[in-house]
């Protein structure tokens, strides 16, 4: 009874001195994330990870919910247990361009058409999730430079590059990184229609159905 009790996570996003910027799940979008909580750090008795963790460019991917859905952050907040990180291995000579190719591929709807028919997301769940495993077993192609795969890489980068920087979807830039994905994949017209049809077989599920496309044929191969 003589506890004092403290609390060190606010529903707010102005920064204090003593606080920082905190990510949860339903901060992350596709394309897009914004903090929306503070926390308060260095309170005794907490493990804190390391800062430096957090102030490196990094994909966050949200563990809950229908989807995949991930971002790029470059804010150097702190999230909680149901944000993944992914960064470059800095001992390792990756590509620039490399962490926005990951994301236009993890955002796609064509990986998301896989991903909804393999692990059975296209019908509602009462606890949707995707684990670590899961993210390391979806099948996004390895690089080598001088290979076309390379140059398809870097276009699709580009891309995802532009549609990250608009807070709402534009579906233009949007489906660009489809197109340019459903090329690296080497799919056909005929495979981007059974993209399609996935998703609208899917539609009851909200963040699906904010995905749909009006004209079949704006989702098409394209190789650089």
């Amino acid at each position: 009874k003589s506890a004092k009790i403290e609390q060190i996570v606010e529903n707010n996003i102005k920064t204090r001195r003593g606080w920082k910027p905190l990510v949860v799940g339903e901060d992350v979008d596709r394309y897009v994330v914004t903090p929306s909580r503070i926390i308060r750090i260095n309170v005794a008795g907490i493990n804190y990870k390391s800062q430096e963790v957090f102030e490196k460019r990094k994909i966050l991917i949200r563990k809950t919910g229908v989807g995949i859905k991930a971002a790029i952050d470059e804010s150097g907040a702190l999230t909680n247990q149901v944000v993944f990180h992914y960064r470059l291995d800095p001992k390792q000579k990756a590509p620039s361009f490399l962490l926005d190719y990951f994301l236009g591929v993890l955002c796609s709807r064509v990986l998301l058409a896989h991903h909804l028919k393999r692990f059975g997301e296209n019908e509602w769940r009462s606890h949707p999730y995707i684990t670590q495993r899961i993210i390391s077993e979806l099948p996004i192609p390895d690089l080598k430079e001088g290979a076309w795969q390379w140059r398809q890489a870097r276009a699709i980068a580009e891309a995802a590059a532009r549609r990250r920087k608009r807070s709402a979807p534009h579906v233009p830039d949007d489906l660009m990184v489809d197109c340019l994905v459903a090329g690296l994949y080497g799919l056909s017209e005929r495979d981007c229609g059974w993209v399609l049809k996935v998703l609208d077989s899917a539609q009851a599920l909200e963040p699906i159905r904010s995905l749909r496309v009006n004209d079949p044929h704006s989702l098409r191969p394209i190789k650089v």
